[in-house]
């Protein structure tokens, strides 16, 4: 009987290859890339994590009789993959350029055979033995070699978990029994077993764990996008307890372990947004925190997982907390930069530490000897990992040197209590680690991308690690009027999160998922130019009256916020302003010869210090304070210069400054954030996130309100897990939608 050709389709991040049919699909939907890129993007995925020379390259795709212009043809091969792909040669996620070697696939691959072979054919293999069937003395080894990784990562790369079947014709000699290989007319076919044999065989190095997605939806939605969203997972076993969207509205859920059946937890309307900080010993009940406004500190609840009879934490406001080991009546949490504890039947609360940041994600290693947890510095906005003995109570610092210049966050213990997996994380990534907890804690690193992943969590049994994961975002939508509904926005912005324009409206300039500055004329998005680089993240920019220059909110790895200028044309990125606390959301005056600025939102880190509006004189570089906002943040001043706009710090409120009276007036009260004036300075657009407005309202300096696009209904997203990216010339209203929802995920843990 004839033997059925396995059908493979290759996974990496968000996208699929299917190497028979030579087609890509990202996140389902179809990517151009045919001809030399395609056989190029084969080879690589073939050897994952391994370097190909350019003459290795040059054999597989042109072969050896050709007489083309290699490097020039390879380089364009490698620049078209890279576009395919969303790629970047300066910070890559799948192909990585090393100087004067070659180029190298540096992400996990999986293959997914989708049409199984015949017994038949698995029997002849059978009986001829692996040796004899796979191995000839005379066939060339698929080397797997350990790799250097990027800066920043482990000394190994993660390598494919044997199984994985790819084309090779390096392997494809006469005398090589293992991999049939036959290029006609493009297309690629494999013997999935030869593969998967001789790739076991050769390597002898850690292999990267075998990574299974649990949820598809793309609905686990960790909250609110701000430094202190720090998801936490908690199982009982059989179920994770994670946050999701339902009918666009935040919940908590239950979620076997392998995925297959949720059920949404019947909780009173204060908790339905609930953030779940641990879950008791027996895994019968939750502490969670309820999130119903912006407020740092929030109300503690036990709640039972069934979700009835759920009971307030006497008077704490924490946010972060876990039971104490060993103990179901103490809790201790977090509030401010202290942790304290409370005794659950009468809520009275003890000190028990200060620390020098504010912590979360608090877990007791499984003895109950040692608490650790991550510590946010409001100033710098990095995270480390600290730890104490329960005796002593006297923190430190948990060093992980390789990984220094990482944001290190989110640790969690096995059940073992001899190894600690965490994430650690940049602008361009996150990914999961584990560490031994002895004397020498080496490091294994668990996950390299594509799929920025958060919160591991062991299983109970210590066999898995349960994780959070994203893949890049909906692209920018713009508000229809006429249609009622949001539609795509022009293709240049399709990376975008925030986007302002010119006076005249002639020019765009907005701020990518990697915090760049771009700019381009708005009408077609030519003349693309970029205005900063990848060592200075950039929040936000607004241009000044003439057009020629922006104010921008930006800062460089490990410091705070800071004000600066840059040239639309291009140039240097000038500080404005130099210090050690964080300066935020600049705007110009309407001559240009000034710059309002403010300070951060609580959400956005803790920050002692005084929180005002100040005004920033250009040729003298005095600052002045502005009457009567204290407690307020993110300025944004009127194009005709008579008003300035601003939110309370809590986001509860959005007021606004008349310059000639020196007099403050509110003008809504609820969510709001991320204020922008209409061009004829006559009234604000802002995002309304609270539940009971979920909209991009406008509002008039008298007060008056308006609808401009309700959120409410739109079920793919929730009102605070989206931007409000700006408005349009035109006042059509930008956003970003499902930032941060993902999906679940499995990581075999290796054996401790």
């Amino acid at each position: 009987m004839a033997v059925i050709t396995r059908h493979q389709v290759v996974s990496f991040g968000i996208f699929e290859v299917d190497l028979d049919a030579e087609e890509i699909r990202k996140a389902g939907l179809r990517v151009r890339l045919a001809g030399q890129p395609f056989r190029l993007l084969a080879v690589l995925l073939a050897r994952p994590g391994e370097i190909l020379t350019r003459e290795e390259l040059q054999h597989e795709i042109w072969g050896d009789n050709t007489n083309v212009d290699f490097e020039r043809g390879l380089a364009s091969a490698v620049n078209k993959v890279r576009e395919a792909l969303g790629d970047s040669a300066d910070h890559p996620t799948y192909i990585e350029t090393l100087a004067r070697k070659g180029y190298r696939f540096i992400a996990p691959v999986t293959v997914n055979p989708r049409e199984a072979g015949t017994p038949e054919a698995d029997s002849a293999l059978n009986e001829q033995g692996p040796e004899q069937a796979f191995h000839s003395p005379h066939s060339p080894e698929l080397s797997h070699q350990a790799s250097a990784s990027r800066p920043g990562t482990a000394t190994h790369a993660p390598l494919p978990a044997p199984g994985l079947a790819l084309w090779s014709k390096r392997a494809s000699t006469p005398a090589s029994h293992g991999i049939l290989l036959a290029i006609g007319a493009g297309v690629l076919i494999l013997t999935t077993a030869v593969a998967t044999w001789r790739i076991a065989r050769a390597v002898s190095v850690p292999v990267v764990p075998h990574i299974e997605q649990l949820t598809q939806t793309n609905d686990i939605y960790p909250g609110p996008p701000n430094p202190e969203t720090m998801l936490s997972l908690v199982t009982d076993g059989p179920r994770l307890y994670v946050p999701t969207l339902v009918d666009g509205r935040s919940q908590l859920t239950s979620v076997d372990d392998d995925g297959a059946y949720r059920q949404d937890m019947a909780l009173p309307v204060n908790l339905s947004t609930g953030a779940i900080s641990d879950i008791s010993q027996d895994g019968s009940h939750l502490l969670v925190r309820s999130v119903m406004n912006r407020d740092p500190e929030q109300p503690l609840w036990v709640v039972p997982t069934t979700g009835a009879g759920a009971q307030r934490v006497g008077e704490v406001l924490a946010h972060d907390a876990v039971w104490m080991p060993h103990d179901p009546n103490h809790v201790l949490y977090a509030t401010g930069t202290d942790l304290r504890l409370v005794e659950l039947g009468t809520g009275e609360v003890s000190p028990f530490v200060s620390l020098p940041g504010r912590a979360f994600w608090l877990r007791w290693s499984p003895d109950g000897r040692t608490l650790r947890l991550t510590l946010l510095d409001p100033i710098s906005h990095s995270s480390r990992i600290w730890e104490m003995d329960a005796s002593t109570r006297k923190p430190h610092l948990v060093e992980f040197e390789t990984l220094r210049p990482l944001n290190i966050c989110c640790g969690s213990w096995t059940p073992s209590g001899k190894q600690f997996v965490f994430q650690a994380s940049d602008p361009h990534g996150s990914n999961l680690w584990l560490a031994g907890t002895g004397s020498r804690p080496g490091l294994t690193q668990l996950t390299n991308g594509p799929i920025r992943f958060y919160s591991p969590l062991p299983s109970r049994d210590g066999s898995v690690i349960f994780a959070f994961g994203t893949a890049q975002t909906d692209a920018v939508e713009r508000y229809d009027r006429a249609r009622h509904e949001f539609v795509p926005a022009d293709l240049y912005l399709q990376d975008a999160t925030r986007v302002s324009y010119s006076r005249d409206g002639s020019w765009a300039a907005w701020t990518d998922s990697r915090g760049r500055l771009w700019r381009a004329r708005a009408s077609s998005g030519a003349d693309l130019l970029q205005l900063t680089g990848e060592d200075l993240e950039v929040f936000s920019a607004q241009w000044s009256p003439d057009g020629r220059q922006l104010v921008l909110m930006g800062r460089r790895s490990g410091q705070p916020w800071q004000i600066y200028t840059v040239n639309a044309a291009g140039g240097a990125v000038t500080p404005l302003l130099t210090g050690s606390r964080n300066l935020a959301d600049p705007d110009w005056s309407a001559d240009g010869k000034r710059v309002v600025f403010g300070r951060e939102a609580d959400l956005m880190g803790q920050e002692t210090g005084p929180h005002d509006i100040e005004l920033l004189d250009l040729a003298t570089h005095h600052s002045l304070r502005l009457p009567g906002s204290v407690d307020l943040f993110s300025p944004r001043w009127s194009p005709d210069g008579k008003w300035i706009a601003a939110l309370s710090r809590d986001q509860s409120r959005l007021l606004v400054f008349n310059v000639l009276t020196q007099a403050w007036s509110t003008l809504f009260t609820g969510g709001a954030a991320d204020p922008v004036w209409t061009s004829d300075s006559r009234a604000i657009v802002f995002h309304a996130f609270a539940p009971e407005h979920a909209a991009i309202l406008q509002v008039t300096v008298n007060g008056s309100l308006e609808t401009l696009a309700d959120l409410s209904g739109l079920r793919t997203l929730v009102s605070d897990n989206c931007f409000f990216g700006g408005i349009t010339p035109d006042g059509s209203p930008l956003i970003k939608p499902n930032v941060g929802v993902g999906n679940l995920y499995s990581i075999n843990l290796p054996s401790n």
